[in-house]
């Protein structure tokens, strides 16, 4: 028989392994050497392949987006504000939803950052924001620290590592 899960101390040791497994995470996230070279070469080859198949089409998305004032604040609100309480939360719903959605939640998040890891590691992209910064302008707008940025985006630099941005957790 399995023993009961739903308890305080049970919630306590199933996100205090999340947590630290996270921690662990963007440290070694962290850790690639910036190469930004390689990463600008990675971004452009990406977005030629786009091209090629017709589907750069985010430059566009993110110009309709910037010409209306409360859509640009939205995003600039929603993502570094929402990115970790969104994911808790979901985390902590299927926990109460049940163990085996908890698991699969826990267990596809796991795994996600082994992937991540490896692609930081071993082939590291920049971002679309900063190919400009890099000698590449493809028309995108850096709304989170380039001009007219409307919230001061504070990041510990344990965490900051410009140059994993494929595959993209959020």
């Amino acid at each position: 028989m399995q023993r009961n899960w739903r308890t305080p101390a049970g919630f306590a040791r199933d996100f205090g392994l999340i947590v630290a497994v996270m921690l662990f995470y963007f440290l070694l996230r962290a850790l690639p050497p910036e190469r930004p070279e390689l990463a600008a070469r990675v971004t452009r080859e990406l977005i030629a392949f786009e091209r090629a198949v017709h589907i750069f089409v985010e430059p566009g998305w993110q110009s309709a987006a910037l010409e209306h004032r409360f859509s640009r604040h939205l995003a600039d609100t929603l993502h570094p504000y929402l990115h970790f309480p969104v994911l808790a939360l979901a985390g902590v719903m299927a926990w109460f939803h049940s163990r085996r959605a908890f698991e699969l939640t826990r267990d596809t998040l796991f795994i996600s950052m082994v992937l991540g890891l490896a692609f930081y590691f071993l082939l590291p992209a920049a971002p679309p924001r900063l190919m400009a910064h890099l000698g590449y302008d493809y028309g995108f707008v850096d709304t989170i620290f380039g001009g007219g940025a409307r919230f001061a985006y504070v990041q510990p630099g344990f965490y900051v590592n410009d140059y994993a941005a494929v595959p993209s957790f959020h």
